[in-house]
């Protein structure tokens, strides 16, 4: 235990999951929910902030709410026969490909040359979801210089025919503002609102954000509440960061430590 507690007081991160641990259940210390939590939300906040980074959820962005168990690796004659579909101008298939190299998953090492190629493709057949992504690709500058004109361009196609990352994207740039557009956060709300309705978790979590603060819209903790809940339901790591701080202080919902910690070992682990 004195071993953990040093280590913990210079912030390494598995002495203080460590001692939170053992706060939370009193082995080996005194059984203090406080204590636990004050040693998780060390580590959930260097986590959280690390999904946060650049566009938001630029780690999860890419990741697209896909869980771990549906995926599944592909066979290398299956990878042919989907880049010769793809090739022959199916555009649903040509954003799948784009996808899996964008994320290096199902057998597709990643690759974000081959991504925007066959992302390309498809949004050249008008395919929204991967205008979106091709809108993230200059966002973030994968793989190429960041665009945010370009961007903006992309995410604006996406939207216009109802995807939800395309609204992620248009709420993004309006919150943060480029060289081409001014900061508005009334648009912002908007899009990240029109996001959540078409089920990203992307758009809950910002959307519960400009909740919490009451950027662009009306302050409302029990909407953030709700909507960082949605978030977390799907998946979204920095909701159960933010929901976990809420109920630490009482923020738009009961004041309960237990549930607290609960979501920062979530985020931890």
């Amino acid at each position: 235990v004195l071993h953990f507690y040093a280590a913990s007081t210079a912030g390494h991160p598995g002495a203080l999951m460590a001692m939170g641990y053992r706060h939370f259940y009193g082995y080996g210390v005194p059984q203090s929910c406080s204590a636990a939590a004050l040693n998780y939300i060390n580590v959930a906040k260097r986590v959280a902030n690390i999904y946060s980074e650049g566009m938001p959820q630029a780690v999860q962005l890419i990741r697209l709410n896909l869980n771990q168990k549906d995926r599944k690796v592909v066979s290398s004659s299956e990878m042919n026969l989907f880049v010769q579909i793809a090739s022959n101008g199916d555009a649903k298939v040509a954003a799948g490909i784009g996808k899996r190299y964008l994320l290096g998953i199902e057998g597709f090492k990643q690759d974000y040359g081959l991504a925007k190629y066959y992302l390309d493709l498809a949004a050249n057949d008008d395919h929204p979801g991967a205008k979106g992504l091709l809108g993230y690709i200059y966002c973030l500058g994968l793989g190429i210089e960041a665009d945010m004109e370009t961007a903006f361009s992309y995410f604006t196609a996406a939207a216009q025919k109802h995807d939800a990352l395309g609204h992620n994207g248009l709420g993004y740039i309006h919150f943060k503002g480029s060289p081409t557009q001014p900061r508005d956060l009334k648009q912002a709300f908007k899009h990240f609102n029109e996001s959540a309705l078409r089920g990203s978790a992307d758009g809950m979590f910002n959307l519960a954000s400009m909740y919490l603060t009451g950027s662009g819209t009306v302050q409302s903790f029990p909407k953030a509440v709700l909507f960082y809940t949605q978030a977390l339901d799907r998946g979204h790591t920095p909701a159960a960061y933010s929901l976990a701080v809420m109920h630490l202080n009482g923020i738009g919902t009961v004041q309960n430590c237990e549930i607290a910690v609960n979501l920062l070992k979530r985020v931890c682990e």
